[in-house]
Parts: C-alpha cells; sequence; structure tokens
C-alpha cells in the first residue's frame, strides 16, 4: 500500500495550480487527477478519512481551476467527487455536510441524466441509494424512504436490463424492509424481505450470502 501511496503522490504533484494554465487538456490532468482518486480510495481503504477528506478537496479545486466549472469534463467528472466526499463525511459521522453534497450530487445527476439517460441513469440511481443508506445510518428513516423508493425502482428497472443491478436491487429492497422495521411497520418489511429472498434465491450467482444473510436476519426481526 505504501509503495502505491507514493506513486499516487508523485504523480499527483504535476497537477499544481500554480504551474499550469487554465486549458481543458486530457494529457494535462488524466495521470494525476487519476492518481488523486486512487490515493483517495487508498485513504478510505486504510480509514484515514480525513486524509481522503483532503485528497477530494484538492481533486475538485484542481479540477476546477484547470479546466473550469463551465467545461464539459468538470460536470460529468464533478458529481463522482461530491459523491464521494459525501461518503467520506458519512464515515467521519458528519451528517450535514454528508447531506449536503449528496444534494448536490443527486442534483447534478438528474440534469445530466435528462440529457444522456443511458449514461447517467445508473450513476443517479446508485448516488440517491447511497444518500439513503447514509440517511438511514444515521436513524433518519422519514428522510431515507423516499429516496430508497426511488432508487429502488430505478434498479427494478435496470435490472431488467443487465443482471449487474441484481445486488443493487436486493440492497435496496432490504434498506427499506430495515426502514419499516424502525418504523414499527412489520407488513410492509416483511413484503419487501420476502421479494428480497425470492430475487436472491432466483440469482445466486449475483447476489453474495452476506447479502442475503442480512435478508434473513431482517426477517427474524419481524417473524419472531
Amino acid at each position: 500500500a505504501k509503495e502505491i501511496i507514493d506513486d499516487a503522490l508523485r504523480l499527483s504533484k504535476y497537477l499544481t495550480i500554480n504551474d499550469m494554465p487554465r486549458k481543458d487538456s486530457l494529457e494535462l490532468i488524466n495521470a494525476p487527477t487519476n492518481a488523486l482518486s486512487v490515493l483517495a480510495i487508498i485513504y478510505i481503504a486504510l480509514n484515514q478519512f480525513d486524509k481522503a477528506e483532503s485528497v477530494y478537496l484538492e481533486l475538485i479545486e484542481k479540477m476546477e481551476y484547470i479546466v473550469g466549472k463551465d467545461s464539459e469534463r468538470y460536470i460529468k467528472e464533478f458529481p463522482t467527487y461530491l459523491s464521494s466526499l459525501a461518503g467520506v463525511y458519512a464515515e467521519k459521522n458528519n451528517y450535514l455536510k454528508s447531506l449536503k453534497y449528496y444534494n448536490q450530487a443527486i442534483n447534478i445527476l438528474k440534469e445530466l441524466n435528462l440529457k444522456e439517460p443511458h449514461a447517467y441513469y445508473p450513476k443517479l440511481a446508485t448516488t440517491i441509494s447511497s444518500c439513503a443508506t447514509m440517511l438511514n445510518y444515521f436513524d433518519n428513516w422519514n428522510q431515507a424512504e423516499p429516496l430508497v423508493k426511488e432508487s429502488l425502482e430505478m434498479f427494478r428497472l435496470l435490472s431488467t436490463f443487465d443482471n449487474y443491478y441484481i445486488v443493487n436491487l436486493v440492497f435496496d429492497l432490504n434498506l427499506m424492509a430495515n426502514i419499516y422495521v424502525n418504523t414499527n411497520r412489520p407488513i410492509d418489511a416483511l413484503k419487501f424481505i420476502n421479494e428480497a429472498l425470492i430475487v436472491a434465491h432466483e440469482n445466486k450467482s449475483f447476489v453474495s450470502q452476506t447479502l442475503s444473510d442480512y435478508t434473513y436476519e431482517l426477517l427474524s426481526n419481524v417473524v419472531p
């Protein structure tokens, strides 16, 4: 891990705001920005969330300066960095900042999805689900519920075209059931638990045992 971090830091140094011209050049920014992205992911894996936060903030700042906030590349990549930063703030138990950045990412992705749904619909669904997961983690079930309903329907649709999204579908079914369990609606929870069990059984090669075990754990909370 240390060698990878060193390489990422070395590459990222080529992207310095003071020395670089402001222009949209893929050759200019690809390697350093990719290095920063890798570096942030490594810090997250190492539970070094303060460092991950700093890297994402630096990445956003450098992208903004070099390619410009109105550039196509910035607009398309910005939501990814925002949602990643939101995830970091969730890990740091900073609910307000996490929600702020998730909302920003979702709003931008909704606009992009209107223009290019084929490209942005999956990203939008994933980001909405991530925001709902964060709200659920902080026991804010009233806010989480409409978001899960939205992402769940999106993953229902996506999974009919690509089995890759089966995992997301089962995850959101579990998340919906968990919200109902925690808001004392066991009958509603059971509906989603049963659907999760059926989908998981029919798609065993796509659904992990851990995810299935969690469904059964939810079931035990509803049916003693």
